[in-house]
């Protein structure tokens, strides 16, 4: 037979789910070690000769040295045995924990020490909210022989008189061990009754027995026979089992089951046992606050309060416990609850068996015959040994679990689920657990926890010891962690690259005295301001600024900074150019507030001997910004739009008619600048035309252009009046 108390190793891979989507990491936000690594994809830089600024960095993006890096991990080590396990290489390890898991789960020669769930105890450290839930196994076989427990909890009550008789005609112990031989050999039987609290007015005050003849007077739970495998004990003790009696039809079946549950030691639940309480009645039952119909206003405190005798000495002080409570407490116990109610109070109780773990609800004929109640027993039996179902308890809110498994079907794809079902003798089933620490408590006390894993309906658990990673450790390294540290001025400790400091002195590196720390009025700009523009710190009444693979901060207040400039594409000041004090300082050939535009003007003349943009415009970039108020548009502002023109002709007419008919001479601002021409082909494509008539209704056609910011003006000498020739109009229009 196989040692279970040897401690053993097994060999876990911690497997990791994909992680959690990325998103936009700042870590540089966490200002301690603690801080950083309970952020998600952060890693902290203990270098004492960096920027406190820089230590919480993107873990892919670090440039830390490793012997610097803190960036701890899940981890988990199993064995089986409350004992610490010592360190074996892992070769040996491997090569026992394959021999004892074998040997563990075939051996089945004796009754004793048998297991169901590997490993017994596993330790973890979880690190928050780092998208790397940690993935261990577990393993439920069910073995041959697993000790069982029956307690038969049956309703007293004189109307389930026929049920008690039918019951005592046989051995049902001896029947019971018969039919669930082919599961177990070890069987152990116990019985207790339950009636009504012996409170007016549930009960009826009749001294002579006059309405229940050869009842006993009436109590809420008794325990008339603790768990023993001296079957035909249960017989005897069903046969000689007297009757009473209550006014109302609920009882106080609740109150039965809480003290069948709690009172382990009492009742005589095996700690390593599957634990199954039959309850039998006909009737409804009392819940929490029925009890102040009786003047009960104390809560059902869930504790075991059974007296010498086997009776629940507190029934008259305790109200009935709730469902809630009841739910708990079987969870708690893995204790299986099996109804064996009838016809009528079905749907009741299948409403009950819904909320409460590891319950079932089994229809019994009205007399509860000897052979039916073994069938339901011995059905309902089977039916929960042939399922497994993983729960957890005790769980931290802080942490997330979910289950994984392929039941029976070793090839089979691994889903998520809790529950695997037709199970036999001998099968194992595997669990793969992901667990994952979501944040880590307020209370550094709660940092290290304890809380179970295993099936609902064993009272046999995997303990989990819980070591939460929210907050760096000191080890052996001196470069991280150093009492009297150089770094430190020899009047602080170094912990992860930074100082605390002794009494008495302060700063970075513990160098300032803590009367002169205190002032800081020359590390603010003004009044109110932050002290060092909150990119430094004060130190001595200096201002000591960060600076980081972002940028650099600068200045007497730390005001300054060299990655605070405008970005363009991408680029602090277009890369054409130097941040320098949070503006750009350009590059030769650049301009503007982020270095953008070219300080080059050849693309705002058409060629060198012209004017910047005709003298219409500004050049912006290299790039012309025409006048719009002056109507001029184009590459290099040389166009007229068609408004401009009109605009302009208006302005030209009366100059163009007193230069045409020699009359007098146009204003100083056109004078010298009209030229009378021939012919038409003098005007070239480029200039802008115009039409001018006089008082004879003859027109007289003249072009404009500027050059720079002179205006010429030729005019036709030969204007075109009503007897003019066709032909030669057609050729200005």
């Amino acid at each position: 037979m196989a040692n279970y108390t040897t401690v053993f190793f097994l060999t876990w891979v911690v497997l990791v789910f994909g992680g959690r989507a990325e998103s936009a990491i700042n870590c540089t936000v966490s200002k301690t070690c603690g801080q950083c690594i309970q952020n998600f994809g952060c890693v902290w830089c203990a270098n004492p000769d960096r920027d406190t600024s820089e230590r919480c960095q993107d873990e892919k993006k670090t440039n830390c040295a490793e012997n610097f890096l803190i960036n701890p991990k899940a981890s988990s080590i199993a064995y089986n045995s409350v004992s610490a396990p010592k360190q074996e290489k892992t070769s040996e390890k491997q090569k026992k924990d394959e021999k004892n898991f074998k040997s563990s789960v075939s051996t089945s020669s004796t009754l004793k020490n048998i297991t169901s769930v590997f490993p017994q105890f596993i330790n973890i450290t979880l690190r928050p909210n780092n998208g790397h839930p940690l993935r261990i196994k577990m393993r439920y076989h069910q073995p041959p022989d697993y000790p069982l427990d029956i307690y038969y909890l049956m309703d007293s009550s004189n109307s389930l008189l026929l049920e008690k008789k039918t019951l005592s005609l046989g051995d049902l112990g001896s029947a019971l061990k018969e039919n669930v031989s082919k599961i177990t050999r070890d069987l152990r039987l116990g019985f207790g009754s339950f009636i009504e609290k012996p409170v007016s007015p549930f009960i009826s005050y009749d001294p002579d027995r006059r309405l229940c003849k050869g009842c006993i007077p009436t109590y809420s739970f008794k325990n008339h026979l603790p768990l023993t495998n001296d079957t035909g004990s249960l017989s005897r003790k069903l046969r000689s089992l007297q009757m009473s009696t209550n006014v109302d039809p609920p009882e106080s079946g609740l109150d039965g089951i809480m003290q069948s549950v709690v009172c382990a030691k009492e009742i005589g639940w095996r700690e390593k046992a599957r634990r199954l309480l039959v309850y039998s009645t006909d009737a409804p039952f009392h819940i929490a606050g029925d009890g102040k119909l009786l003047g009960i206003l104390k809560p059902n405190d869930g504790c075991c309060h059974l007296d010498k005798n086997g009776f629940y000495s507190d029934s008259t002080n305790q109200d009935y416990p709730s469902i809630q409570h009841i739910h708990s407490k079987v969870k708690k116990n893995s204790v299986n609850l099996i109804f064996t109610v009838t016809e009528e109070m079905k749907v009741l109780y299948q409403k009950l068996a819904d909320v409460i773990d590891g319950a079932f609800v089994a229809v019994k004929k009205p007399d509860a015959s000897y052979n039916d109640t073994i069938r339901i027993i011995s059905e309902q039996y089977a039916k929960i040994t042939s399922e497994i179902e993983i729960t957890d308890s005790n769980l931290p809110e802080q942490v997330r679990i979910r289950y994984y498994s392929r039941c029976l079907n070793s090839t089979g794809p691994l889903l998520e689920r809790k529950k695997c079902e037709g199970l036999k003798i001998n099968n194992s089933v595997e669990f793969e657990l992901q667990i994952e620490l979501m944040a880590c408590p307020t209370n550094s006390s709660q940092w290290n926890q304890q809380f179970y894993i295993g099936p609902s309906t064993v009272n046999e658990k995997m303990t989990v010891n819980l070591k939460m990673l929210c907050d760096c450790e000191c080890d052996d390294n001196l470069k991280i962690c150093a009492k009297n540290s150089s770094k430190c001025s020899k009047k602080g400790t170094l912990k992860f690259g930074i100082c605390q400091c002794d009494d008495g002195f302060s700063g970075d590196d513990c160098s300032c005295p803590s009367k002169d720390a205190e002032n800081n009025s020359n590390c603010r700009e003004k009044t109110g301001a932050p002290i060092c523009s909150g990119q430094g710190s004060c130190k001595c009444n200096k201002c000591h600024c960060y600076s980081s693979a972002a940028g650099v901060h600068s200045g007497k207040f730390c005001q300054c900074s060299n990655s605070t400039c405008p970005l363009n594409q991408g680029k602090l000041c277009s890369g054409n150019g130097n941040c320098e004090c949070n503006a750009c300082k350009c590059d030769e050939g650049w301009l503007g507030d982020d270095c953008s535009c070219e300080s080059e003007r050849k693309g705002c003349q058409r060629n060198s001997n012209e004017e910047i943009c005709s003298h219409h415009g500004n050049c912006v970039c290299n790039k012309c910004v025409c006048n719009q108020t002056e109507g001029f548009s184009g590459q290099f502002c040389e166009k007229y739009s068609a408004s401009a023109i009109a605009k302009q002709c208006d302005r030209f007419n009366d100059c163009v008619l007193r230069q045409a008919h020699q009359k007098d001479q146009c204003t100083d601002i056109f004078k010298g600048k009209v030229k009378i021409i021939n012919e038409l082909e003098e005007i070239n494509q480029e200039e802008n035309t115009c039409t001018v008539t006089d008082n004879q209704n003859c027109k007289y056609r003249f072009s404009f252009k500027t050059i720079g910011k002179e205006i010429e003006i030729k005019v036709l000498q030969h204007p075109f009046c009503d007897s003019g020739p066709a032909s030669v109009l057609s050729r200005l229009f």
